[in-house]
């Protein structure tokens, strides 16, 4: 009987060790880019309905993962990605949902694991209003494999390029623009 129990026991723990694993490798870190020397403001993103903070303003490094955001809990892998930006350079908004392969989960969970690493799901935009998604175990497309699970052009959108001014001046200030 105490054969049985320590069995049972066994099981018990080994399923839970498991899960607690599986529950773990399922965690990614949010992610944004930009073509070259094409500076954006990333004003909103939503992963299906659920809204996540915004990229923010970032400046070149296409396939670089940068403004990284880690939500608790994940969501789930979504099934489009809303995005809506500004192109400094252009001086307009664009907005796109993108949608994303039904496997990109699975994808991305499946990417070999670099040490010192992390699953990352990365938007990136284009001067053109191209919005890419990708999901990739690393954070520099030099070092890590990026897969592209999402592409959709976007179209120029509502915004008052004025609410962006001051960035537009300190980027012209620092020779950005």
């Amino acid at each position: 009987m105490k054969r049985l129990i320590s069995l049972i026991l066994l099981v018990v723990m080994l399923s839970a060790c498991s899960s607690l694993e599986k529950t773990h490798s399922e965690k990614y870190t949010i992610s944004y880019c930009s073509t070259g020397d094409e500076p954006v403001w990333i004003e909103k993103v939503k992963f299906d309905d659920y809204p996540v903070k915004s990229g923010g303003g970032l400046i070149g490094g296409w396939k670089r993962a940068m403004g990284m955001i880690s939500l608790f809990p994940t969501p789930s892998v979504p099934k489009q990605v809303y995005i809506y930006w500004f192109n400094y350079r252009q001086q307009v908004f664009y907005e796109v949902t993108v949608p994303i392969q039904k496997n990109a989960a699975e994808i991305m969970y499946n990417l070999p694991q670099l040490k010192f690493s992390a699953n990352f799901l990365v938007t990136g935009v284009k001067p053109d209003g191209t919005a890419v998604v990708w999901v990739t175990n690393g954070s520099n497309a030099k070092f890590s494999t990026w897969v592209e699970v999402g592409r959709a052009q976007g179209t120029l959108a509502p915004g008052d390029p004025e609410s962006r001014r001051n960035s537009t001046e300190s980027l012209r200030r620092r020779g950005k623009l």
